[in-house]
């Protein structure tokens, strides 16, 4: 599960960009892994709440969450970026002075500079979260298979 979050992850990132660069003529496939992210919210909130499962599933359920979720760094790359499209968009303003102007590019300057180094820190932190909740799934998993009776095997995935 957790290497199916981390393709996860990497597939919305591979659609921003290509939205980005304009690639993609129509949002089909967004609109589905949208519906996709519905339908894993919708299950995880049925496991928590349903009572036919035990509390390895609900545990497994918990992990899987924190996967999905955006981390505290994540979150705050997204509001730099939000700010320094407003910065791009004073600057651009007629109503804006020449005084003004300099001082909103010193600005969005420093958010580029700053927004840089959370992505980096972000993208390891990730990187980390994602191989310890990957650890953590995998080891879930197999609790709840052998609780079931289920048989992994040889699988490479466990």
């Amino acid at each position: 599960m957790a290497l199916f979050a981390i393709r996860n992850t990497m597939l919305e990132e591979c659609i921003q960009d290509f939205q980005n660069i304009g690639l993609t003529e129509n949002n089909d496939f967004v609109e589905g892994m949208e519906n996709f992210n519905e339908y894993l919210s919708d299950a995880l909130n049925k496991i928590q709440n349903d009572e036919n499962y035990g509390p390895e599933e609900r545990k497994l359920g918990e992990l899987i969450s924190k996967v999905i979720e955006p981390t505290w760094l994540e979150k705050k790359q997204a509001q730099l970026e939000d700010k320094l499209h407003k910065y791009e968009l004073q600057a651009k303003s007629d109503q804006t002075g020449t005084f003004k102007k300099i001082w909103i590019k010193i600005k969005s300057f420093i958010v580029k500079i700053i927004q840089l180094i959370t992505k980096a820190l972000a993208k390891a932190h990730r990187f980390v979260k994602n191989r310890y909740l990957g650890y953590k799934i995998k080891k879930q998993t197999k609790v709840v298979a052998k609780k079931h009776g289920m048989d992994l095997g040889n699988n490479p995935l466990f």
